[in-house]
């Protein structure tokens, strides 16, 4: 492996990223090019553009950056950013190159066409520089990456005195021309930098994918989803930077400097956080960031869409109680006869005329305009003077600046935060989707300037334009956690149901009298479940749940019975137990004591009851109700991480409690088998030796015929040679008996000694060659029904007596010689089986066992001693023959076993044993 695919180099992936974001930074300022020169060149009278052409030239750009973004990450996906993005900048830099040359409107336009590839490279530095980090530092590393956006700002601060430098302020209008050469001259420099400094990374994965493959994701729906986040937080930010300058001339009557500057507070800052996105995306998930994000920013549009407003209405008016004359008026007060009405004076200037820029809040103000005089006669009901009411509300430019200022910082942490989603999602399709997300985010840069048009002709308000965005912040904040519900119903719909329950309110505590502990904290914290809950957390425990009594011998809940209750004991016994069938009898699963817990899983699933719980004794129990642990839950989140760690600790003594049950099942099973198998021997045995009395007796008879019929006395018993021809052949026959009787003798036998050895564990010393020979031979029936070969060599010298355990050695033998054939050869049989003993140089007995069948891989191997391992679990293999004879040989023979195998190569075991056993 080499240096540039080693995984997650921190030198190289350090160095990848800041390069990446250098040439980011380079193409995001390139790419807004336009912004500047086509401004300066109409307002300099340079070159003359119509509203519409300027608009198409201010467009271009961003258009062609965002359509290409999907080609260019696919690119990187196949080829690697390093030589895609250098070749991007080059290919970039020959538009803007051409555009000093430009003298018409459609050389202008394809120039823009060309040199918008520019803002494509975002896609690929994505894709680039997620390849350089693990999944929990991509958020971060893109976030910085993500701070090229600054790139922005860079060109609306520095490109205008450029240009007046380069025009001689006016003096030279041609001088223009030298500045998309610069830009273009910078942005070679800088793929060759990024060419030299930079080192090849794509995954893999994505390398061997098909073009179809690298384009499924795109059908996603979540790309898309992805994408409107992403047309919000960045397609709003390269709006909004476009449209500040008009708006805060229109609205607050500033300069265009001044302008300049406000679009310049906006954009640089929402650049540079980026980083800190994605930081707290790598911190808190990108998902709580982007609802922080969407909340924030749904709160700051809302207040920004409320305009600038000097609003006159008819205010509250006095009217006549009675009829009369009227006898004085005054600026606070109109007198008919000596009925007095109290009216507010008119006030001499309206706050829009007080206002000098520190107005902040919006201010009411009323007054009255008197429309009688005094002498006048007044009917009742009449009016007498008219209410205004005005309604101010300044719009402060410093809380326009500040809003405007975070909601740049809010988005630029967003655009962190979509982009965290990418590699976790699609990690193998980052410089694809990545492209998709960036097209639609780019796409809302070209989209979002004409709908704050549409919406100013149609309203009138420059303020429609944060009303607009703050319906689509909604918007994708309600997708969010419409997606976010139907993932946990999904994947985890008994926690979604347990986050939306709705419970009862708590049951009145019905405290029992005597016998009961009254710090019930203590007395829970002894409980298993709530053992590692911290005080407040069993204070809260305590106080949902109520005390019941139960005598001895009633019952709590029977089986099946729905289950809502968790039970605490606190004083008192309980057997939990299921009922028996026909055949069998109840069985007791278990004794509960005071301070266990029975029935907690109905306090998350709420099933029917298992088994049934009957009090022993007379019991005290403390019991939660479901509703009641949910509320209580649902209430304080931490507690739930607690309680699950509980659960969970229970749920594995009970599978560590599972599996001994049923080891020790599995043993009683086994020990009954070698009880049966013991009195079958025992009874081959005493048969075998019922059957050698008449087969000695026979071999006897047939060797006094034998005797009676030798050569000497033929000749004597022979009448003719007929009858000597006779007796000579009956002879032979009676010799032929009495061969087969001594083979037949020999082996009851040896079947009657090892069924003596097999019915008893008792040690012995015995002949340890003469034991095996046995053995093997009454496998040897077996082993030629099945076209196996044994051979056996001896390489023990005449002193091999063994003071151990016959019966236990016959089983190893039978064992070994057993899983050979079946593993080894399988069902098909045929093949060798050696069976070699020898003396280890440690003067220990060795016994190995060799096939040549299909042996055993490497992870099969790792687990042959396993109890109940087997891959012929589906024809009655129990996975515990090799088990067995491993704890015989260590355990009974003191002594160690091994086993040697490679697929298709044959499997060799051997063990090594004392030639006295331990006592």
């Amino acid at each position: 492996m080499t240096a540039a695919e080693s995984p997650f180099d921190q030198n190289q992936a350090r160095t990848a990223l800041i390069v990446s974001t250098m040439a980011f930074t380079v193409c995001f300022a390139c790419w807004v090019f336009n912004g500047v020169l086509i401004a300066h060149l109409v307002g300099s009278n340079v070159i003359r553009f119509d509203t519409t052409e300027i608009s198409w030239l201010l467009a271009t750009p961003i258009f062609t950056g965002a359509v290409s973004r999907v080609p260019l990450g696919m690119l990187t996906d196949r080829f690697g950013g390093r030589i895609v993005f250098f070749c991007l900048m080059l290919v970039t830099a020959v538009p803007l190159y051409l555009v000093s040359h430009s003298e018409e409107f459609y050389e202008f336009l394809f120039a823009s066409l060309g040199f918008g590839l520019a803002g494509g490279g975002f896609a690929v530095g994505v894709a680039y520089v997620a390849s350089w980090f693990e999944k929990e530092k991509q958020g971060t590393a893109l976030g910085i990456f993500g701070a090229g956006n600054a790139g922005a700002a860079i060109t609306t601060l520095l490109a205008p005195s450029a240009l007046l430098w380069l025009t001689d302020a006016g003096a030279d209008p041609e001088g223009w021309r030298v500045l998309p050469q610069l830009y273009a001259g910078i942005l070679v420099a800088t793929a060759f930098l990024f060419l030299t400094m930079g080192r090849e990374r794509k995954a893999p994965p994505a390398a061997e994918q098909s073009f179809r493959a690298r384009i499924s994701p795109l059908f996603s729906l979540r790309v898309w989803r992805f994408g409107l986040y992403y047309f919000f937080v960045f397609g709003a930010f390269v709006a909004i930077a476009q449209w500040l300058v008009p708006y805060s001339i229109s609205v607050y009557q500033i300069s265009l400097v001044q302008a300049g500057l406000l679009a310049a507070v906006f954009s640089l800052p929402s650049g540079i956080i980026r980083a800190v996105g994605g930081w707290l995306s790598d911190r808190f998930g990108a998902r709580n960031v982007m609802y922080w994000v969407f909340m924030s920013c749904a709160i700051i549009c809302t207040i920004l869409s409320i305009p600038r407003m000097d609003i006159f209405s008819p205010g509250p008016s006095i009217l006549a109680q009675r009829s009369g004359t009227i006898t004085k008026v005054t600026p606070n007060t109109i007198t008919i006869d000596s009925l007095v009405y109290e009216m507010r004076a008119p006030v001499s200037a309206i706050p829009a005329e007080l206002d000098t820029g520190s107005a902040v809040m919006p201010r009411i103000t009323q007054w009255h305009n008197p429309l009688v005089e005094a002498g006048d006669k007044v009917s009742k009901r009449q009016l007498l003077a008219e209410g205004t009411t005005n309604i101010y509300y300044p719009a402060n430019i410093w809380i326009f600046v500040f809003l405007v200022f975070v909601f740049g910082v809010v988005t630029g942490i967003g655009k962190a935060g979509v982009y965290k989603f990418i590699p976790d999602y699609f990690p193998n399709n980052v410089g694809a989707v990545g492209g998709m997300v960036g097209l639609i985010g780019a796409m809302g840069g070209f989209i979002l300037p004409p709908i704050f048009g549409l919406l100013l002709d149609l309203t009138g308000l420059w303020s429609s334009t944060w009303a607009i965005l703050a319906v689509i912040s909604v918007a994708c904040l309600i997708w969010m956690q419409r997606v976010v519900r139907r993932i946990l119903m999904v994947e985890a719909p008994d926690l979604a149901r347990l986050v939306e329950f709705s419970p009862r309110h708590t049951l009145p505590p019905l405290i029992a009298d005597a016998g009961i502990d009254k710090d019930l904290e203590t007395v829970l914290s002894r409980v298993p479940l709530f053992i590692n809950l911290p005080h407040e957390e069993l204070a809260r425990v305590a106080e949902i749940g109520q005390y019941i009594s139960v005598g001895k011998g009633q019952t709590v809940f029977l089986e099946n019975d729905p289950g809502d209750t968790a039970y605490v004991i606190l004083v008192g016994q309980v057997d939990i137990w299921r009922a028996g069938t026909e055949d069998t009898a109840d069985v007791v699963l278990a004794s509960l004591q005071s301070g266990e817990v029975f029935g907690e899983l109905a306090l998350i699933d709420g099933e029917p009851r298992s088994a049934s719980a009957v009090a022993t004794e007379d019991c005290e129990f403390f019991i939660i109700d479901r509703d009641n642990f949910i509320q209580m839950l649902s209430g304080t989140p931490r507690m739930i991480g607690d309680f699950m760690v509980n659960l969970s600790s229970r749920l594995r003594d009970t599978n560590a409690a599972f599996f001994e049950a049923t080891i020790e099942q599995e043993r009683v099973r086994s020990a009954g088998e070698l009880e049966r198998h013991r009195q079958i021997s025992q009874m081959v045995a005493g048969v075998a030796h019922e059957i050698n009395t008449p087969i000695g007796i026979v071999n006897h008879a047939a060797s006094i015929i034998v005797e009676d019929l030798g050569l000497e006395n033929l000749d004597t018993l022979a009448k003719d040679d007929q009858a000597k021809l006779t007796l000579n052949d009956t002879a032979e026959a009676v010799k032929l008996i009495q061969n087969n009787i001594a083979r037949a003798d020999t082996l009851i036998r040896s079947f009657k000694n090892l069924s003596i050895h097999q019915a008893s564990d008792q040690r012995e010393t015995i002949g340890l060659v003469t034991l095996t020979q046995e053995v093997l031979e009454l496998y040897e029936i077996k082993a030629k029904s099945s076209g196996i070969t044994l051979q056996f060599e001896n390489r023990l010298g005449a002193n091999n007596n063994w003071d151990g355990f016959p019966g236990l050695y016959s089983q190893v033998i039978l064992n070994l010689l057993e899983n050979a054939a079946h593993y080894g050869y399988g069902p098909d049989g045929g093949g060798a089986i050696d069976i070699v003993l020898d003396m280890t140089g440690s003067g220990q007995f060795q016994v190995s066992i060799t096939d040549y069948g299909r042996g055993i891989n490497t992870a099969e191997l790792a687990r042959v001693w396993e109890p109940f391992y087997t891959t012929s679990r589906h024809t009655g293999g129990s996975g515990l023959g090799l088990a067995i004879v491993r704890n015989i040989v260590t355990g009974s023979f003191g002594g160690k076993i091994d086993i040697f195998s490679e697929a298709d190569d044959g499997t060799r075991v051997w063990f090594e044993f004392p030639v006295s056993a331990p006592k």
